[in-house]
């Protein structure tokens, strides 16, 4: 019994261990994620800058249209002489379609990275809050493990102070059996002097057998006893 106490033990023992590496596996897996959502957000944030310079650029491109559109008829009033600033406008004037062309494809780029980072990082958080959970529930499952393990140390040492009662009592009961022996003895003998010595005393031998009887009977009891004590040292 004690040995099975013990086993038990110590395999709670090692199930609260693995408990507790499971939560610090979990713990560590959240603080990872929180650090990618971090991260993701700092992306996010980054792209919004992205899109607030994309926006200069374009209005940069506005301004550079109108100058260009400006120019060209103030070539074309100049006449002859403006045809060379005409050309130059011209040119100058592509150059803002190009890159009014250019911002917008950025800018579809930068809404579409946005709006996969916004997801991500939503799955992400709900993750983190699963994760969380779990590290709760495992914490709550190692609490209760401590707690068996606190009442298998606490059954052992019962056990433990059981089996040395036991021992105790086992030791007294022999001790008991031998004292009774010597008495149905000594009996015994006190008996039979008394039956040689007179006749007259029969109710005084009558009252020694009875003595011997009860002490059989004690010794026998004392025996289930020990067979008692005996079985449930094996149990």
């Amino acid at each position: 019994m004690i040995d099975i106490v013990k086993k038990s033990t110590n395999r709670s023992i090692k199930v609260s261990q693995g408990v507790q590496q499971a939560v610090d596996s979990i713990k560590n897996i959240a603080i990872t994620n929180k650090h990618n959502v971090e991260e993701i957000q700092n992306l996010l944030n980054q792209s919004k800058e992205i899109g607030q310079i994309v926006d200069v650029i374009s209005d940069i491109s506005e301004q550079t249209n109108l100058l260009s559109l400006n120019a060209a008829i103030e070539a074309a009033r100049a006449g002859a002489q403006g045809r060379g600033f005409a050309v130059v406008a011209d040119e100058v004037r592509k150059l803002p379609e190009q890159s009014s062309n250019s911002s917008k494809r950025i800018v579809e780029l930068i809404n579409g990275i946005q709006k996969q980072i916004e997801i991500i990082s939503n799955k992400m958080n709900s993750g983190t809050n699963e994760v969380m959970h779990g590290v709760r529930m495992v914490t709550l499952i190692g609490n209760d493990f401590e707690e068996i393990e606190k009442v298998f140390n606490e059954v052992n040492n019962i056990v433990l102070e059981v089996s040395e009662s036991t021992n105790t009592m086992e030791k007294k009961v022999n001790v008991t059996a031998d004292i009774i022996n010597n008495v149905a003895a000594v009996t015994e003998e006190n008996s039979s002097a008394t039956e040689e010595v007179t006749a007259s005393n029969e109710e005084q031998i009558a009252f020694m057998h009875q003595i011997v009887d009860s002490t059989y009977t004690l010794e026998e009891l004392v025996k289930k006893l020990k067979d008692t004590v005996y079985k449930f040292k094996l149990s």
